[in-house]
């Protein structure tokens, strides 16, 4: 995202006059009006667009409020769901967004036990080179991989086939990526209490990824770094186990509940590739299915 942002800079400025710009035009100011921007767009008809005042809503994952596009008003319609009491907020859902796309995109977290989903994107100084080198034609080398417990993208399904044009391993290519990424994650200090805690919650339920069931909350920026880091590690032990469970070394009943969806469309998935055949998406109630 970062980049894009600097390249968008970077046209501005070959492409409108300067005098349009004005003098305190430079990247800083750009990049936070843009962030500003991203933290209250509305995605509506097709397009991106800003709708004041709407925009003032808080997210809630238990909203009292709906919003939609009336094509024929051509106007955005917020309704609410249920009755409220004098003074009680009205709240919204920006989408179902795990603790780090909402963090990254609206600089917040939701408590652990409310996350719909788990997330990992592998961009930037947290993609492994070496093995997208190793594994993917030169014309994919540079994807960004983007995970989620709860749903197959097609970032992934690109870098899958493309393991195989390659004459490489796809399951191998996956099991790399999460045992290197989550390396990183098991030496870091200050996520050992949280990762305990995990172990814990899976002794007595395996489906179970209720870490914070036994590590004290948090405040502050420490704990939301926790809740986003956990979202990211939690994403890719639920990838690495479908790849336990395509091996038969473990079983479904002991696999992460959350990501169950994510985990029946992979596993059919890597079998049509182990049959020399390409794996492919449909789009069935919202999520993605082979």
């Amino acid at each position: 995202m970062t980049g894009d942002i600097v390249a968008m800079f970077q046209c501005l400025q070959r492409h409108v006059d300067p005098s349009l710009l004005g003098k305190n035009f430079d990247l800083g100011l750009f990049l936070q009006a843009r962030l500003c921007i991203l933290t209250r767009v509305f995605h509506l008809d097709g397009d991106s667009c800003m709708v004041p005042v709407s925009d003032l809503f808080n997210h809630s994952e238990d909203p009292t409020v709906a919003w939609s596009w009336d094509d024929e008003g051509k106007a955005m319609v917020l309704s609410a769901t249920r009755a409220h009491e004098p003074g009680e907020e009205l709240l919204i859902s920006y989408g179902h967004r795990s603790n780090v796309l909402l963090f990254r995109t609206y600089g917040f977290t939701l408590p652990p036990w409310s996350e719909p989903g788990w997330t990992v994107l592998l961009l930037g100084t947290a993609r492994p080179v070496g093995l997208f080198q190793d594994f993917l034609p030169a014309r994919h080398q540079s994807l960004v991989l983007h995970l989620e417990s709860d749903i197959v993208q097609t970032c992934l399904v690109t870098a899958l086939n493309a393991c195989k044009d390659r004459r490489r391993d796809p399951e191998e290519f996956l099991r790399r990526i999460c045992a290197e990424c989550m390396a990183r994650y098991e030496e870091d200090s200050a996520l050992a209490p949280a990762l305990a805690g995990l172990r814990l919650a899976r002794a007595a339920d395996p489906t179970s990824a209720a870490w914070w069931d036994h590590v004290g909350e948090g405040a502050g920026w420490e704990e939301q770094c926790l809740r986003v880091k956990m979202s990211e590690y939690l994403c890719l032990l639920a990838h690495a186990e479908v790849l336990d469970v395509l091996a038969g070394s473990l079983a479904e009943d002991q696999c992460l509940a959350l990501a169950a969806k994510a985990r029946k469309v992979l596993v059919e998935g890597f079998k049509l590739l182990r049959e020399d055949l390409r794996f492919s998406l449909n789009v069935v109630d919202g999520a993605k299915d082979t």
